[in-house]
């Protein structure tokens, strides 16, 4: 805005009309807000602003007991209020994609009778493109999905939750079930347009007597414009060579989505050093999205590079938790780049992959040694800790 110097004879300083006061006051108004609109898409060249919320979730008081559509309906949608507060937050910040925790909508501890009222139809994506924020009553029974597609639509931000879902079978069909349908613990994935994109029906179950197994192994990826191909997998998948390492080594996956509903178990089922140790070891990003219920030692939560992480792990507060952080975008070629340049020598920003191995026979640290060789560093960043390299996949299977 171009200020003139007015040079004023008398001294006195010239009146202005109250339309000129107008404009400059709009002119003012428009620079302010181009300001802040560039400021919250500046980020830098290679990287992507990232989210993840750890969802203190609506639990029913009674999730064997039967119910009906419309009241699993009133508990989802109380539990859906806050994610769309959730997204607005981040999509402010810049957010690109913002990940939801397993079981955040619905809850757990189910019967598989119980559950049923819950569930929704999810079509596969592969055979159509769907969105049902603009195409509401193509199916029954997808009022969950309307409402996340729309949450995506309205915020212009790639969405991730997890719900339960159903699909009729004939009993012509081997493996159908007596009840006729079958019923997945279930990923969902809506682009910035409110598109259904991807669909992840978990493989590993962990003790979860209301779903099915798939008949085949999921393999589930989706594009984007800002960070290019993510995979999928839940919770329980993350210790299984199905699908999670096929998905990095035979997919070339290197941004990874995972919603989880993790109880943290010693030694070592720690959900944010389970999720930072992964991360490393594939020199991959992972965006991990707990549920938080503190009495039952749910938390850990994380946005994780191979050399830094965003982590949240809180036992005592009974509050969800918004993490939004700007990482690089990890792909093949610069992962290439990157080992290329630590052959050679030079530094780069990621840590050392070649992990030694350790001999079996080293001696034990307890917590009241005083040894020497007991040694724990940490710093605000990164734990320092011993790993042990597997070199074959035995184990993983």
């Amino acid at each position: 805005m171009e200020l003139q110097l007015m040079q004023v004879q008398t001294g006195e300083r010239p009146a202005r009309s109250t339309a000129d006061m107008l404009e400059a006051l709009c002119e003012l108004i428009l620079v302010f807000f181009c300001y802040q609109v560039d400021s919250v898409e500046l980020q830098r060249e290679g990287h992507y602003v990232a989210a993840v919320y750890e969802h203190e979730s609506i639990l029913s008081p009674n999730p064997t007991a039967l119910t009906d559509r419309q009241s699993a309906l009133e508990l989802m949608r109380r539990n859906l209020d806050i994610y769309e507060e959730q997204v607005i937050a981040a999509a402010k910040q810049g957010a690109k994609i913002i990940v939801f925790p397993e079981d955040g909508i619905h809850g757990f501890n189910f019967t598989r009778k119980s559950i049923f009222p819950y569930l929704e139809f999810v079509p596969h994506p592969h055979s159509m493109t769907w969105n049902p924020c603009r195409q509401p009553h193509l199916f029954n029974d997808t009022e969950v999905l309307q409402q996340l597609s729309c949450m995506a639509l309205r915020n212009k931000i790639f969405l991730v939750a997890n719900i339960g879902a159903k699909q009729p079978c004939e009993h012509s069909d081997v493996r159908c079930p007596p009840d006729g349908r079958y019923q997945f613990n279930t990923d969902v994935v809506f682009d910035d347009s409110g598109t259904l994109v991807a669909r992840y029906r978990k493989q590993n179950l962990y003790f979860e007597y209301s779903y099915d197994t798939p008949s085949t192994v999921d393999y589930s990826i989706f594009d984007t414009p800002f960070a290019g191909k993510f995979g999928i997998f839940t919770c329980f998948d993350i210790l299984f060579y199905e699908p999670a390492v096929r998905l990095i080594k035979q997919y070339n996956v290197k941004q990874v989505v995972y919603p989880t509903a993790w109880m943290n178990q010693l030694p070592l089922l720690s959900a944010v050093e389970f999720q930072q140790a992964f991360a490393t070891a594939f020199s991959i990003n992972i965006l991990a999205a707990n549920i938080h219920h503190s009495t039952l030692g749910m938390t850990g939560s994380g946005i994780y590079t191979p050399s830094k992480s965003f982590i949240y792990h809180d036992l005592r507060s009974h509050n969800g938790k918004l993490i939004v952080a700007e990482i690089p975008v990890i792909t093949p070629d610069r992962e290439a780049s990157w080992e290329s340049s630590t052959k050679h020598g030079e530094t780069t920003d990621l840590p050392n992959k070649n992990f030694a191995s350790l001999p079996l026979n080293d001696q034990v640290c307890h917590k009241t040694n005083q040894e020497a060789h007991c040694t724990v560093a940490g710093t605000k960043d990164m734990n320092t800790m011993d790993l042990l390299a597997l070199h074959e996949a035995e184990g993983l299977k």
